[in-house]
């Protein structure tokens, strides 16, 4: 059975041509969206003898985010040509997303905590989930990131790029401080300064010249 949701899970993340994995911290809620691409002839075959079965129970059959409850993922499949295209979504408090089908099932280590004034999350060891290249998890947080090891920051959303069988994933937010956005020198200013700068250059440059001229004069 393990083995069986240890494959659902791989096929939900990384089947197609575009995956995306996306982790929303909005206070004390999290929300999840995973957002994908099958053919439609992979989600019609339903052989018991082949992975494509899977893909069959994954756009055709409930999904449960959480492995201990009966809830399941709200999923919405949109047509695109010979594509499907597919969206699972789920909220999490952070009590619950400690046992998170994806987080239990895929990542070695796992460790979700709150401590004091702190969410921590943190994952590592062996990578179940992993029959690709490559996949990009994306976790926007609307609080303070305190401390992470993303391997890419924009704005307030980190990313870290699994494309090995291991991965070390860490992120601690301030749930007390919300996210601010750093200010950011406009153009307009620094095309102030620049100007600024090349006119006292030239000003100087000029007095330089005005006063070599006299000089030669005399």
């Amino acid at each position: 059975m393990k083995k069986k949701i240890i494959m659902l899970l791989s096929i939900l993340l990384l089947t197609g041509c575009t995956v995306n994995y996306n982790l929303e911290i909005d206070d004390n809620i999290l929300k999840e969206k995973i957002t994908g691409t099958v053919t439609k002839e992979e989600s019609k075959q339903n052989s018991k003898a082949t992975d494509i079965s899977t893909i069959y129970s994954i756009i055709n059959e409930e999904q449960k985010p959480i492995y201990n409850k009966e809830e399941i993922y709200q999923k919405s499949l949109k047509d695109n040509g010979n594509n499907i295209d597919y969206t699972f979504s789920y909220n999490y408090t952070m009590e619950d997303f400690i046992n998170s089908t994806i987080i239990n099932t895929c990542f070695e280590n796992h460790e979700i905590e709150q401590l004091d004034n702190y969410y921590s999350i943190r994952l590592s060891g062996n990578f179940y989930c992993l029959y690709s290249k490559k996949i990009n998890i994306a976790v926007t947080s609307n609080l303070k990131v305190a401390s992470n090891n993303a391997d890419k920051i924009k704005d307030n959303t980190y990313i870290w790029t699994i494309d090995k069988n291991t991965t070390d994933i860490e992120l601690v937010v301030d749930k007390d401080t919300p996210y601010t956005k750093p200010i950011k020198r406009g153009i307009s200013s620094t095309f102030r300064i620049v100007c600024f700068i090349v006119l006292v250059v030239l000003s100087s440059l000029a007095y330089i010249l005005y006063k070599k001229k006299n000089s030669s004069e005399i």
